[in-house]
């Protein structure tokens, strides 16, 4: 509290600190903020540029905790519903980087709830492939919600208890959830194995020895809001993983190949779309199919692979 208060990054190693960089820097470019390629990359790789030297998990990496937006609400609301707590909705913070989507609060527009769905997803795998400790707020993963009070600190009711109902969607959400932080558990780049700092960084994917670039149209369309593609590419012991974020609001066909051209890329997560039932990256012709708002974890496992006799 008190002027020079905000300390984060410079706590001495051993201590680890809640990033909020990551937090805004995440929820808006999944919102479709302008956000710079390069802000997005550092906080996926730990917020080297805030630690510096430490080790990755000086970033406890978040989305939502127990004060603002849950998860659920982050994608139903765009401003605050805090009129139960008797201020006159006065309290609470303004700046939240949230979306409706199309509609203030609950919905049965199948649209819009299916676009939410996928910010969700999106979210929640950025999280699990980040760098760092990755922080998920008690009942995010069931979609828990505070019917858009973004300070209920205050309530020991309806409003804050966890609903444990397990519905058709609640079910197909948690699943997802599960199986994003099992491929972290899978890989070793997000658990932080490798080098700290400037050298854990994520790779642009052309350093990676990897081509990937949208069609002239849509890097156009780039410079806008709502046209974000984030390639970027991680050393692995099985390869090289890619991730593609596509935060925009369009479908893109970005052009995947490698430099000796025969190594085929395995699809690790996809947050929309079913994958293949072979577990092959969904290419053709050198083009990979990307949802809007969406976002696909692929391996290109090395041209040769020699194993132990």
């Amino acid at each position: 509290l008190g002027p020079g208060g905000y300390q984060l990054g410079t706590f001495p190693s051993g201590w680890a600190e809640w990033n909020d960089r990551y937090r805004d820097t995440v929820r808006a470019f999944w919102r479709g903020d302008p956000v710079p390629p390069e802000e997005m990359a550092d906080r996926l790789s730990g917020s080297p540029d805030v630690f510096g030297d430490r080790a990755p998990t000086a970033s406890v990496n978040y989305l939502a905790c127990h004060d603002g937006f849950t998860l659920a609400d982050l994608v139903s609301y765009e401003r605050k519903h805090n009129e139960a707590n008797g201020e006159d909705n006065g309290d609470g913070p303004e700046h939240n980087l949230s979306s409706n989507w199309g509609a203030e609060g609950p919905t049965d527009d199948p649209a819009i709830r299916a676009r939410r769905l996928a910010v969700r997803r999106a979210l929640v795998a950025t999280l699990a492939l980040s760098r760092g400790v990755p922080m998920l707020a008690h009942g995010d993963e069931l979609g828990r919600t505070q019917r858009g009070n973004n300070n209920a600190y205050c309530h020991d009711g309806e409003l804050t208890w966890l609903d444990w109902t397990l519905d058709p969607e609640t079910e197909a959400f948690l699943a997802f959830v599960r199986e994003a932080l099992a491929l972290r558990r899978r890989l070793g780049w997000p658990r932080g194995e490798g080098p700290p700092g400037e050298a854990g960084r994520l790779l642009p994917a052309r350093a990676a020895g990897l081509e990937v670039e949208p069609p002239a149209s849509q890097a156009r369309a780039a410079k806008g809001r709502g046209g974000h593609l984030l390639a970027a590419a991680a050393p692995d012991p099985g390869g090289t993983l890619v991730l593609l974020l596509n935060g925009g609001p369009s479908r893109r066909r970005p052009r995947l190949s490698t430099e000796d051209g025969d190594r085929e890329p395995t699809l690790l997560l996809a947050t929309r779309g079913a994958p293949p039932p072979d577990g092959r990256a969904d290419v053709h012709r050198g083009r990979l199919e990307l949802p809007a708002h969406a976002l696909r974890v692929l391996l290109v496992a090395p041209a040769t692979v020699t194993t132990p006799r």
